[in-house]
């Protein structure tokens, strides 16, 4: 089944953040629709990340965030855990990378969410 579901909800990860606390956990779509709960896991779990796959194509529409909204989403969750991601092929990455460039965000945040998160989290993987 594709679109949020309740098995899906990051507060099912909670247990799995606790009893595994080295271990990194990466929620895919920054929570799609439960977005202030991954806001609140993060400040909870330093072992939790997110990434923006499919979620940025919702930001500036219709029953999505505004630009500024997302950018101070990305904020509260903490800029050094969001990853990049577009769901390619079933989204057009370059419609994501102009999304995040229109973000109200500074260069240095938009450095962490297109590449720095990524390898530093992914480093010790290769």
């Amino acid at each position: 089944r594709v679109g949020p579901n309740e098995f899906a909800h990051p507060m099912h990860f909670e247990s799995v953040l606790k009893t595994y606390p080295k271990a990194k956990v990466v929620l895919a779509h920054v929570g799609m629709g439960a977005e202030e709960e991954v806001a609140r896991l993060t400040a909870r779990y330093q072992n939790l990340y997110t990434d923006t796959s499919y979620w940025l194509g919702l930001v500036g529409k219709s029953g999505g965030r505004s630009l500024k909204e997302a950018a101070e989403l990305f904020r509260r969750i903490g800029t050094d855990r969001v990853i990049f991601g577009t769901n390619y092929p079933i989204c057009d990455p370059l419609e994501f990378v102009q999304v995040m460039l229109d973000m109200p965000l500074t260069e240095s945040e938009r450095r962490q969410i297109f590449s720095q998160n990524y390898r530093r989290i992914y480093a010790d993987t290769n």
